[in-house]
């Protein structure tokens, strides 16, 4: 009696399907957690060859993932999802760019600033951070750091609030 064993890695499978949907000139590509489960040298092959794809034009990838990763990569827009209902459509620099964080040497006493998404004791996060700083300026505040958001957070920040 024989026996044989064969093994595919997670890893494998993707780049065999990848090839087989990449050889017939898909236009448009659906992707459900395309990274989840691969190794890390997996995890770039993937990201390498989606961008290389995508480099070539006239090509869309619907990326369905919790990985930020995935998202900081191959992304130039987010839908962002809470329980089955569309949140917004972002493009992704600008959402980035537009939510930062200002930190105060003192605990805040303002009202609500304009853009306001988030206050904790000394520092508070806006979406339209031009406004609040000539908020703040009237209101002879003056912040001590200011910082852009990681994606993780902004996207944290839109699901939770």
């Amino acid at each position: 009696m024989s026996f044989s064993l064969i093994w595919i890695s997670f890893g494998i499978y993707w780049r065999a399907i990848l090839a087989l949907v990449i050889a017939r000139n898909a236009s448009v590509l659906i992707l459900d957690e395309p990274t989840a489960h691969l190794d890390i040298p997996s995890k770039q092959i993937l990201n390498e060859l989606l961008i290389e794809w995508m480099d070539k034009g006239g090509r869309t990838i619907i990326l369905a993932t919790h990985q930020v990763e995935d998202i900081q990569k191959l992304a130039d827009y987010l839908v962002v999802l809470r329980d089955g209902y569309m949140l917004g459509q972002f493009e992704k620099e600008e959402l980035i760019e537009t939510h930062k964080r200002y930190w105060f040497s003192h605990p805040l006493e303002l009202p609500t600033i304009p853009g306001e998404v988030e206050r904790k004791e000394s520092s508070f996060v806006t979406n339209r951070p031009a406004e609040a700083e000539d908020f703040l300026r009237n209101a002879s505040e003056r912040w001590t750091t200011v910082q852009t958001l990681g994606l993780d957070e902004i996207v944290t920040i839109l699901l939770v609030k």
